[in-house]
């Protein structure tokens, strides 16, 4: 197996059959338990790079299931070992679009992937930096956030942004403490990650990450804080 492994031979073929065979789950199936097999075999190989910095930064990965999670953890590991020989890591960015449709499922699958992935490379807390993106924030919470009323029974005229035009005379008028709750379970997700959960204030939201060693500021801002399952395209960063 280790031979096989070293060779890249087994992978080779695996992934040749797959493309003439696109979907067999026999074939997927096989893939992981490969994957598995192999994944604890082979230590990291050190390349010599000194005191290279190894930052792995991740976006849009759109995890969905723990048998895609299991899957893509191994094969990541692999190609950070065998392919780019890389040791270690330093830190770990995830910079949005960890989920797809911001559910507590995808984001216990999502965990899954980077304690599988922290199994071969190991990173605490604060080395791990996360930030959401618009498929982090959940559209059913989001329309929730809206209250249905009569024009006529609004106090005021309604802020721009701020409302949906239902009909000319009915209106979803936002309530602000329960629209910011459609980021609520990407936030339970950072706080299994990190320790802490992610704030839902916008005014806190533009956090920096301090990495000493490596003498690195990172600032992350989430460019989603004004899009719902409405306003799909109002992508921004907050003044605040």
């Amino acid at each position: 197996m280790k031979a096989a492994r070293a060779e890249g031979w087994v992978d080779k073929l695996i992934e040749r059959a797959r493309e003439s065979n696109p979907g067999n789950p026999a074939l997927l199936a096989f893939a992981q338990e490969w994957n598995l097999a192999t994944a604890t075999t082979q230590p990291h190989s050190d390349p010599g790079t000194g005191n290279s910095t190894h930052i792995l930064h991740l976006s849009d990965l759109h995890i969905t299931t723990p048998k895609q999670a299991t899957l893509w953890s191994n094969q990541l590991a692999q190609d950070l070992s065998y392919e780019l020989q890389i040791p270690n890591l330093d830190a770990l960015i995830l910079s949005g679009d960890i989920a797809n449709y911001s559910t507590p499922e995808e984001y216990e699958a999502a965990q899954q992937f980077l304690d599988n992935l922290r199994l071969d490379f190991p990173l605490d807390p604060e080395k791990i930096v996360i930030v959401p993106g618009n498929h982090d924030l959940n559209w059913e919470l989001a329309k929730r956030g809206y209250q249905l009323l009569d024009l006529e029974d609004y106090d005021g005229k309604p802020k721009e942004g701020h409302y949906i035009e239902e009909s000319p005379n009915v209106i979803r008028v936002r309530d602000e403490a329960k629209y910011q709750q459609r980021f609520a379970h990407f936030s339970q997700f950072y706080q299994a990650i990190k320790g802490q959960p992610y704030p839902l204030d916008y005014d806190q939201q533009a956090i920096i990450d301090h990495f000493p060693e490596q003498n690195l500021l990172i600032l992350g801002l989430n460019s989603a804080w004004e899009l719902d399952h409405h306003l799909r395209t109002r992508a921004s960063i907050h003044s605040g």
